[in-house]
């Protein structure tokens, strides 16, 4: 009964975070519609490009905190451990504030090095990686309590926020451009005013992520007078706890997603010296960032939510040895994933074309169209891809996903290269 009752309450977590999630990147790609409209394919290629590298920055500082302090939490919770729960996320919230700072200074000094154009976008977004750590703090903590209610809120009013600003702010700096006949300027301040929206996104959710803490501490104080454990572990102990399970899972996920920086560099370097035509090359990757990118965000999303759901469950099981409950949770997210995922894959594929239009007109459908048709199996690629790393790092191999993802990693550059230099596939 107990074993049901848990496996319901996975499901309706891994539910409502994986609801949020698809919500988000729907928000997201309606959104980028009317951007499209207002900066362009060249000023989605200089926010694709600076975006890429925050990200590259973002996942080596802080894009993992939430997982690792998940892990970590509900494993001390599982033992009854609240007062060393806690100290996990004192020490969490002194790494994310130590490496989100180095992070966001590195992102601003590396700006000018992108070219003029996403130098702009990339200096705007470079105090995003400070609050996105912080905020990657408050959503572990919660999803350690086994709770994904606030993540979720505060996903969606982040992205709400994130396309308001976003619109707003690209709208009226192209317009002040367009005045003066400054087209440079039109695309550069454009993408800066949707990278601005982003920061706005992260503000928000990081505020009402602090507003819910704030209001749940009076139970957590319950909780650190039921903690009869006896063992209370060092704050030096509790941050070697931490770096020792973020680092493999840093190294993982940072290799697992540098491909799309590796991308930006092989594709101008190679796109340069093959001679092709700059306004095309830009367009070309605006749309590989802003219309195939965005759209196929929205299924991986499911993924992502059920893996973030599903680590704190797994790893409580886990630690209390229940082998069992651990193969029959594993078993369901990799159904209901794929329940989801391998339709929406065949969805893309043959209704590429029409969804296309519907969405960002005809411009470019050729090129759009064909993004689809090749890469649509992505999709369910990156879902079993995302689930599997999820459920190793929760059991504790937390090396094998690194050794996976540099294997991957090797595979897409070898097949890159020649692709782009022989075949000229363009994106």
């Amino acid at each position: 009964m107990e074993t049901k009752k848990r496996m319901n309450n996975f499901l309706i977590q891994g539910g409502i975070l994986a609801c949020a999630g698809i919500l988000v990147r729907i928000i997201g790609m309606a959104y980028r519609i009317p951007l499209t409209k207002i900066i362009g394919n060249i000023g989605n290629y200089y926010y694709g490009t600076a975006y890429e590298i925050y990200s590259m920055i973002l996942l080596v500082s802080s894009y993992s905190i939430p997982l690792a302090l998940s892990k970590e939490m509900s494993t001390k919770i599982a033992l009854g451990q609240y007062r060393n729960a806690r100290k996990v996320f004192h020490g969490a919230m002194f790494y994310a504030v130590i490496v989100g700072l180095l992070g966001s200074i590195g992102a601003w000094f590396l700006a000018p090095t992108l070219g003029v154009g996403s130098d702009v976008s990339l200096r705007v977004l470079s105090p995003t990686i400070l609050f996105s750590a912080i905020l990657g703090v408050f959503r572990g903590y919660f999803q350690g309590h086994r709770t994904m209610l606030p993540t979720s809120f505060s996903q969606i009013l982040e992205q709400i926020a994130n396309a308001i600003g976003s619109l707003t702010l690209a709208y009226f700096l192209t317009r002040t451009y367009y005045r003066t006949g400054n087209m440079d300027g039109v695309y550069t301040y454009g993408a800066a005013g949707s990278a601005i929206g982003t920061e706005i996104g992260v503000l928000f959710a990081l505020l009402f992520m602090v507003a819910i803490f704030v209001m749940y501490q009076p139970r957590a104080k319950k909780l650190l007078k039921r903690d009869v454990s006896g063992v209370e572990d060092s704050y030096q102990d509790i941050m070697k706890i931490i770096i020792l399970t973020l680092t493999p899972v840093i190294f993982s996920t940072f290799i697992y997603n540098i491909s799309g920086t590796i991308d930006v560099y092989f594709y101008n370097e190679i796109n340069e010296k093959i001679q092709m035509n700059q306004e095309a090359m830009k367009s070309f990757w605006g749309i590989f960032t802003g219309q195939y990118k965005t759209l196929i965000a929205v299924p991986i999303a499911l993924a992502s939510a059920i893996s973030s759901s599903m680590i704190p469950t797994i790893t409580t099981a886990v630690a209390k040895g229940e082998r069992k409950d651990v193969n029959r949770r594993v078993d369901m997210a990799f159904k209901f994933t794929l329940l989801l995922a391998v339709p929406a894959t065949f969805g893309f594929i043959c209704l590429a074309e029409p969804i296309l239009k519907m969405l960002f007109g005809s411009n470019y459908m050729d090129t759009s169209a064909k993004l689809f048709w090749y890469g649509g199996v992505n999709i369910i690629l990156y879902c079993i891809s995302t689930i599997s790393n999820s459920v190793l790092q929760s059991i504790g191999q937390l090396k094998l996903p690194v050794r996976h993802s540099a294997i991957s990693l090797i595979v897409h550059i070898v097949v890159l290269v020649p692709l782009l230099y022989y075949r000229r596939l363009h994106v």
